[in-house]
């Protein structure tokens, strides 16, 4: 039996590691070790150690941006990763090393990694690798450049950044990249796995998405309950205005906030809404509702539009903002400006719009039907299929 190393090293939440634990059961329940490395080991220790699994924390830089990029927007997946270390061969080299010790304590057979460039380049060469991910955190590998956000210029040269990590590699005797989405490649097959209507590079790919890892729910089927559930961050700066149009609103519902105290929901609680201590069941909560409030990552946002259920999203960033004008082209969803650009009254004209407008409900009931239609989808049986086979060989 072998090894196999769990990678998650850019992005928050726990989408990245709920991800990566459906295929790390399946491996151990065949008998291989499966040893996670995790960006925060604060929001998954409990996921993860409660699974039976060794759990390391991850090297990373906290995000900067050089003086003469600065004022510019990020455009490409390269301008990302000039931010987390690979604008410089110190940093670089510093990130690598503490990969390698997680290596060098590991021995893996295998490296899965999600949202894990430098675990892949760190590997690359010695161990092989399969990414997954979604059309954010898996550019398409066989392009010449990484695909562009917004259309605009990058921050940063791709020339730079392949000629820091041609640097940094060959201190370690490693080979270079001699094209940066190749970072994303691994050496061996990558794994979109999520809705193929959701991979916005689907076009650029060897291989169509395989579909999410955890079964999706089917269409509700019963009447909702209430008029809305809200899932946000307490720690966003728009979710304020969110719960103000609200609280202000004639609608009835509930509200969970990731990333706040006992005084911030009893405050909330103070002005009308119902507040949970807990995580909700996402399933059942959003069924009961007639449409669900989110700030559009994409775990929650497949299973609600599974479910049929009209979204109302509350983008943070550059990925859940490209995220929502996918679900508006669908018809299933209104989105408010990314960032918390916007004010409570405009939050309340996009909740008249779920309330009073029908042909939200409609699409999203439509959706619902064609993703049950299509599934069930093969992703973790293809993911865990393709381990076996890189498992066999080693």
């Amino acid at each position: 039996m072998a090894t196999v190393l769990f990678a998650w090293e850019l992005g928050d939440g726990l989408g990245h590691v709920n991800r990566l634990l459906p295929i790390a059961r399946s491996l151990a329940a065949e008998g291989h070790t499966c040893v996670f490395a995790v960006r925060n080991l604060l929001t998954c220790h409990a996921s993860v150690s409660g699974a039976g699994f060794r759990l390391f924390q991850v090297p990373f830089v906290t995000p900067y941006a050089d003086a003469e990029v600065r004022g510019k927007q990020i455009e490409t997946m390269g301008d990302i990763l000039a931010t987390v270390g690979y604008s410089d061969v110190p940093n670089l080299r510093a990130i690598l090393a503490g990969w390698q010790t997680i290596f060098d304590a590991v021995h893996p057979s295998l490296v899965i990694a999600d949202y894990a460039p430098t675990a892949a380049l760190c590997a690359r060469g010695a161990v092989p690798v399969i990414n997954i991910g979604d059309w954010f955190t898996l550019p398409p590998s066989r392009l010449q450049l990484l695909p562009r956000f917004r259309g605009g210029e990058p921050r940063v040269d791709e020339a730079k950044l392949l000629d820091v990590i041609a640097k940094a590699q060959a201190e370690r005797n490693r080979p270079p990249l001699p094209t940066l989405p190749l970072i994303f490649a691994g050496g061996a097959r990558n794994f979109v796995v999520t809705l193929p209507d959701l991979d916005q590079h689907k076009a650029y790919r060897a291989h169509p998405a395989v579909g999410p890892l955890d079964p999706l729910p089917a269409p509700a089927t019963s009447e909702p309950t209430t008029d809305y559930f809200a899932y946000l961050s307490a720690g966003f700066g728009g979710t304020k205005g969110v719960l103000e149009a609200l609280a202000e609103s004639r609608l009835k519902g509930s509200v969970f906030l990731r990333d706040t105290t006992d005084g911030t929901r009893q405050a909330w609680r103070s002005r009308g809404l119902t507040v949970h201590d807990r995580p909700q069941p996402m399933v059942e909560t959003a069924s009961n509702a007639r449409f669900v409030i989110h700030h559009g990552g994409l775990g929650t946002l497949e299973t609600v539009m599974a479910l049929g259920r009209p979204q109302m999203l509350v983008p943070r960033h550059l990925e859940q903002s490209a995220n929502a004008r996918l679900l508006g082209e669908f018809g299933v969803a209104v989105a408010m400006r990314s960032g918390g650009r916007f004010q409570p009254e405009h939050v309340g004209q996009a909740l008249r719009g779920l309330d009073e407008e029908p042909r939200f409900a409609e699409a999203a009931r439509r959706k619902a039907s064609e993703i049950e239609t299509n599934g069930p989808y093969p992703g973790l049986g293809a993911v865990v299929g393709y381990c076996r086979e890189l498992l066999a060989d080693r």
